[in-house]
């Protein structure tokens, strides 16, 4: 049945084909009279289609019905979206701004009266469908709109475009006439665009006016400002052409009211300067005649330009942001002539000042030269002086050991302790010097706190009991960092001084973990104390703090051996004291983490060649860290070693001092035109035969025989240290 009967048929039509059928149906069956069965069979299919027809009309007849209820929906939804778009366009057309909209195609869909009404030939080319690039070009074309000076249409819709680009943008339109229009533009959710147009024009054109007013009371005010500057200043736009001045500027330069005038260009007011003025730096005008007329951005210039007068004046130009330039005129003349006669005035104190260093730097050499010479002979006496004394206490020995009255060994004892002290003296006054001259030789090793503080210890404890005192060493394992002789000498003076100025109770020596990881060494005393304003004082040579006249409590060269140790060996020094409670010397030195332990000599003469001890010896070496090696080696051995790297300053020393050394050690390569041999030759037509070695890397079979026939020890280097021990020692003896 489906397909005899077409749906889109209307319902009568279908009722219709339904009732053919069955008059056909019915009609066939009556025409086979001979077949009943058929028959009833075929009326009762006939039965059932009828009644299937029957359901099939009401079926239909109730689509219908919808059909029509859906009609009747839709005409109302219809008059519903009518009375709605009326209302919508009754609402844009009542408001008071121009009001478009266009849907995310980019085509106008709606729009008001309003819109574009104040361009008068745009409006009658809008209708629904045109597209927002279509509309801008029209706009672009309109008569009423005024384009700034230089763009074209096609200028300006493009950068309608690009601003059309943005989610929310609110930008204003000149027209013409003095009339404005204020464009705000929308994007909706769905991707749409709404535009609303402002009329502004009585806006603008008040503020037109309040800017009007407030530039002519900047112009009033600024016009006040510059005739009040003591400075010239002149103002030009960014065509070069004056704009503004101060009454200082013509009066300065005296310039005619034919120059001084609004639009007089830079070039012509340039050139009457030209005839009057010069440029202080030597370079035409044409520089600055460029520079006013220069496109790209200008530098900051100054300049001088003096008159006849002799007046100068110093300029000053710089843009402004408008491309325009200012430029000031400062009278200098005044701060010109102080400059020169400033400059007069260095002149002389500068001949002044060079006369007088040169003056003060040969008295510096001088007494560079003297202490220098006081140091050398100090340094180079001291064996001389020693000998005599050690000679004296051998006496003494012998006199004691004789069966002599108690008169006679007092006096005896009394005469041994004096010429200790004279003894002790004469070692500070060489130990000062070296370190005043820096000739002091430092040999810095690890070692063991330990070993210097049993040493002193045993050294220092009778000398103490001796007067009734106290004294405490504290053992210490600690491993430290410095020169062990002088760090022993350091300790000894420290405590030699705290038992020498404490009359009761102890002295208290101790290491402890100081600052940064280093080793405290404490030196305690119940003694004087010392006043906070001596502090600094008693680190002054021959500096002592109570009136004596006695070499028995020393000459104050102590503590002056113990700062500059401390300073040359990068040891901090510090001191604690109070009167009449005592005194702390405190030393910080470096800890050294690890197991290298050296034995300490008590002391710098304690070794075994005992005929090197207190000589004088002469080492002319040119190689500093071989000198610098040597010497610690002699002056660890007992030695004092003079140092000097020519020959020529070896026999300005000799003469200088007037000494004759024990033993000389010449390097053969000296330079200078003269050789270790040339120098033991001169040295020995002056002073006589004196032991000397001669040094060497050279293989020179040459220089050995030269040697002997000299009758000079030769050294081979690398120097074997035992052998040249043994050497000096056999020449000393």
């Amino acid at each position: 049945m489906d397909g005899l009967l077409n749906p889109d048929d209307p319902l009568e039509r279908q009722r219709d084909k339904l009732l053919n059928i069955c008059t056909a149906l019915m009609r066939r069956v009556e025409q086979t009279p001979n077949d009943q069965s058929n028959a009833y069979a075929q009326f009762e299919r006939a039965a059932l289609l009828d009644a299937q027809v029957r359901e099939r009309t009401r079926d239909l007849e109730h689509a219908l019905d919808l059909l029509n209820e859906s009609n009747a929906k839709l005409s109302e939804a219809s008059r519903e979206a009518e009375q709605s778009r009326a209302l919508l366009n009754e609402a844009i057309e009542s408001v008071d701004e121009g009001f478009a909209f266009f849907d995310s195609s980019e085509n106008l869909v709606l729009f008001n009266s309003r819109f574009c009404e104040d361009l008068a030939d745009v409006p009658g080319q809008l209708v629904p469908g045109t597209s927002f690039s279509q509309f801008v070009e029209i706009v672009s074309r309109s008569e009423e709109l005024h384009l700034p000076p230089g763009e074209t249409p096609q200028d300006w819709a493009r950068q309608r475009l690009l601003r059309h680009r943005e989610e929310r943008v609110v930008f204003n339109i000149a027209l013409t006439k003095d009339r404005w229009m204020q464009v705000s533009e929308h994007r909706t959710g769905q991707g749409g665009t709404a535009i609303l147009q402002t009329n502004i024009t009585d806006v603008m054109r008040a503020q037109h006016r309040e800017r009007a007013q407030l530039v002519d009371s900047q112009h009033k005010m600024l016009r006040a400002t510059l005739d009040h500057l003591a400075q010239g200043v002149c103002i030009f736009d960014e065509d070069a052409r004056l704009v503004g001045w101060n009454r200082k500027l013509s009066r300065m330069f005296g310039l005619p009211v034919r120059y001084i005038r609004t639009g007089t260009r830079f070039s012509r007011i340039l050139e009457f300067l030209r005839g009057r003025m010069t440029f202080e730096e030597p370079r035409s005008s044409d520089w600055l005649e460029d520079w006013s007329q220069s496109t790209s951005k200008r530098k900051p210039i100054d300049f001088g330009l003096a008159d006849r007068t002799g007046r100068i004046f110093n300029v000053f130009a710089q843009e402004m942001p408008d491309r325009g330039f200012v430029m000031s005129f400062t009278d200098v003349t005044a701060e010109h002539q102080a400059a020169e006669n400033l400059r007069n005035l260095n002149r002389t104190l500068e001949q002044r000042v060079s006369e007088r260093t040169q003056e003060l730097g040969e008295a510096l050499q001088v007494a560079e030269r003297a202490n220098e010479t006081k140091s050398r002979f100090v340094a180079a006496a001291s064996h001389d002086l020693l000998q005599p004394l050690s000679a004296a206490k051998l006496y003494l020995a012998t006199l004691q050991d004789l069966k002599c009255g108690d008169e006679v060994a007092g006096i005896s004892q009394k005469a041994g302790s004096a010429l200790k002290s004279a003894e002790d003296i004469i070692e500070a006054l060489l130990d000062i010097s070296k370190l005043d001259a820096g000739q002091a030789t430092f040999d810095v090793q690890p070692f063991s706190l330990s070993q210097v503080l049993n040493s002193l210890t045993n050294e220092m404890t009778p000398i103490a009991r001796e007067k009734g005192l106290s004294l405490t060493i504290v053992p210490s394992s600690a491993m430290v960092v410095s020169d062990p002789v002088f760090f022993r000498r350091i300790l000894q003076n420290l405590i030699s001084n705290a038992i020498r100025y404490t009359d009761a109770g102890r002295v208290l020596v101790g290491a402890r973990r100081g600052a940064g990881g280093a080793v405290r060494i404490d030196v305690h005393d119940t003694g004087r104390g010392i006043a906070a304003r001596d502090h600094k004082r008693i680190f002054q040579e021959f500096a002592r703090l109570e009136d004596s006249h006695s070499g028995a409590n020393g000459i104050g060269l102590g503590l002056a051996i113990v700062e500059r140790a401390c300073s040359s060996l990068g040891h901090e020094l510090n001191l604690r004291s109070a009167v009449g409670k005592g005194s702390c010397f405190s030393i910080g030195v470096t800890r050294h983490v690890g197991e290298h332990r050296i034995a300490v000599p008590t002391d710098r003469r304690a070794t075994a060649f005992d005929a090197v001890v207190g000589k004088l010896i002469l080492l002319v070496e040119n190689d500093p860290n071989l000198a610098h090696a040597m010497k610690l080696m002699l002056e660890n051995s007992g030695a004092h070693v003079v140092h000097t790297p020519t020959a020529e300053k070896a026999l300005s020393l000799m003469e200088e001092i007037e000494l004759v050394p024990d033993a000389m050690l010449f390097d053969q390569q000296l330079g200078a035109g003269m050789t270790g041999l040339d120098l033991c030759k001169t040295i020995r037509n002056s002073h006589g035969l004196v032991p000397t070695f001669v040094m060497s890397a050279s293989r020179d079979p040459n220089l050995e025989q030269m040697c002997e026939a000299m009758d000079v020890p030769f050294l081979r280097k690398p120097i074997d240290a035992e052998k040249l021990m043994h050497a000096l020692n056999a020449a000393c003896s």
